[in-house]
């Protein structure tokens, strides 16, 4: 099964910067939404929880 989400680029400004989120208001599991940071290479958000590419955390996407 396919489905289309729409993401939006939302900045959080955090103490190393403002980091980019890909975001979106509807559910999405938590292996779904890593699966999507592995994919895209940025950081997402949902209202699930924020999460980030293996190996990466905040600071390494401030000022993008």
């Amino acid at each position: 099964m396919l489905q289309r989400l729409p993401f939006k680029i939302v900045r959080e400004e955090t103490p190393a910067g403002p980091v980019p989120y890909l975001t979106t208001d509807r559910l999405i599991d938590l292996p779904e939404l890593m699966r999507v940071a592995e994919e895209t290479g940025l950081p997402n958000s949902s209202p699930t929880g924020k999460v980030f590419p293996k190996g990466k955390k905040s600071s390494d996407f401030a000022g993008l």
